[in-house]
């Protein structure tokens, strides 16, 4: 079962881009919160990057502001690719199948959802 599962803080928005075969996608990065403090006591952040396709994309990106928090639920893939020193690498990409909003950084005392984007 290939399941991921988090909620972050939009970072970056998404640009509704299209791929040569007319799909449409968009990037968008999210920070998220490890689950434990540092030696510091402050809970360190990841910037999670995760592709959206068709029509998660194109609403997203059209409703989304930075600090918005929302929960993603998607799957890892993988992809191989070239790189410009003419090795292969790998990369491992979060598509994100349904996004859901819960709020406004400013605004969010208890997480409420506000609508939900994705396939059933």
């Amino acid at each position: 079962m290939n399941v991921v599962a988090f909620v972050g803080e939009i970072a970056e928005l998404p640009v509704v881009k299209e791929t040569v075969n007319g799909n449409k996608y968009a990037n968008m990065v999210l920070k998220v919160s490890r689950p434990f403090m540092n030696n510091e006591g402050v809970y360190e952040q990841d910037e999670l990057s995760c592709t959206l396709w068709r029509g998660i994309a194109e609403t997203t990106a059209s409703v989304a502001r930075l600090g918005d928090y929302v929960a993603i639920k998607g799957r890892l893939q993988s992809r191989s690719f070239e790189g410009n020193d003419g090795n292969m690498h790998r990369s491992i990409d979060i598509i994100a199948e349904h996004v859901s909003f819960i709020g406004q950084r400013k605004a969010l005392k208890k997480p409420v959802t506000l609508f939900f984007i994705g396939m059933r």
